[in-house]
């Protein structure tokens, strides 16, 4: 994207000044669906460095989660984060970001936020304590936990 700049105050300053700047380059939305991902040497998902204006919907992350890293606009719903959880990252305090109805085996795995999106609820974690973690920054307000309750396909 032409708006990223790598330093992070400079960065700051432009998105508070032109908030939709990142529709300059990212017009139309970027879908991510009905997927199987795994990576062991880093996430399943990664959106980094200024990645926006995604959907990312019905796919089943085995390994490492999603990374949303210093972008704009990503809608991400209805997955299965199977081992690991939300990896949000260095996210902008007018992000936008929309984290909702996912299944997620762990709490979050923040880093540098200066805001926690526009909406994170609606989740069902796998226990409470990883529930209790991510509701201390007053997000998932109305999500669960609990088990799932998968079926094995084979029998």
């Amino acid at each position: 994207d032409r708006f990223w700049h790598p330093n992070r105050k400079v960065m700051d300053s432009m998105t508070l000044e032109h908030p939709k700047m990142y529709t300059w380059d990212a017009i139309k939305t970027t879908t991510i669906r009905q997927n199987r991902f795994r990576c062991d040497h880093g996430w399943d998902i990664d959106l980094d460095d200024g990645s926006s204006n995604y959907h990312i919907y019905n796919n089943l992350c085995l390994n490492n989660g999603i990374k949303l890293r210093e972008g704009f606009e990503r809608v991400v719903e209805n997955n299965i984060l199977v081992n690991n959880s939300l990896h949000p990252h260095v996210w902008f305090a007018n992000s936008l970001d929309v984290f909702k109805h996912n299944i997620v085996a762990k709490a979050y795995q923040d880093v540098g936020l200066k805001g926690w999106g526009d909406d994170l609820d609606y989740n069902l974690f796998s226990n409470e304590e990883s529930m209790m973690k991510s509701q201390i920054y007053s997000r998932d307000i109305h999500s669960t936990y609990g088990d799932p309750q998968f079926k094995d396909p084979s029998i």
